[in-house]
């Protein structure tokens, strides 16, 4: 995608302005025929969209550094730090941004997020994000996608068992997987860097 995609919704953004009032017209994907081999899917169905419920002044698209972004992708640090955001994700800022492949997984993970930072219902809203939309620019890549979605996603990502990550890992793999059951989580790298045009407010 040309930088120039983006200055709309990025200018917006800068003024207070919600992107999806603005005139940037999206750049619209063609059907979904053959996804890459990666890509993440449920129940053999590839995985279009996914939801995140996310404060309505966009506090959760702004970009933080962090040591992890500098992590290769796929060693056992960055396997590391993605159980370390899915346990505590919900209480202090991840690097990733944390999605659900459906509404009401993402509405499960908002609620255990607005418990634990005291936040009312109505400073959220629901995002829809395209994903093959994305995909389609070029500009999104395999390892952008994180898939915990399922136990067999689980797998997949975590190939070695949880005692070859170290104590701390271990001791938090199970809790991890309890939540991911009812998030249904995906993960995108990285929180700050998803193109605007591609989320659509769908609710509360």
């Amino acid at each position: 995608m040309r930088a120039r995609d983006l200055q709309p919704a990025t200018q917006a953004l800068s003024q207070g302005m919600p992107p999806w009032k603005t005139t940037a017209q999206p750049v619209r994907a063609p059907a979904l025929v053959s996804p890459p081999q990666w890509w993440p899917h449920n129940k053999s169905i590839p995985i279009t969209h996914v939801f995140r419920s996310m404060r309505a002044d966009l506090d959760d698209l702004k970009h933080t550094q962090h040591n992890v972004h500098h992590v290769d992708h796929d060693s056992d640090n960055m396997r590391r730090e993605v159980l370390r955001a899915v346990v505590h994700g919900s209480t202090e800022r991840s690097p990733f941004l944390h999605t659900s492949r459906s509404m009401e997984a993402a509405q499960c993970y908002a609620a255990m997020g607005r418990v634990d930072r005291g936040e009312e219902m109505h400073s959220q809203m629901m995002v829809k994000i395209d994903l093959w939309g994305w995909y389609q620019t070029g500009t999104l890549k395999e390892h952008t996608i994180i898939d915990l979605s399922s136990t067999q996603a689980l797998k997949k990502y975590f190939t070695n068992p949880p005692d070859m990550y170290g104590k701390l890992f271990q001791d938090n793999f199970a809790l991890g997987a309890r939540r991911n059951e009812s998030s249904k989580e995906i993960q995108l790298k990285w929180r700050g860097t998803l193109p605007l045009e591609f989320m659509e407010v769908i609710g509360q």
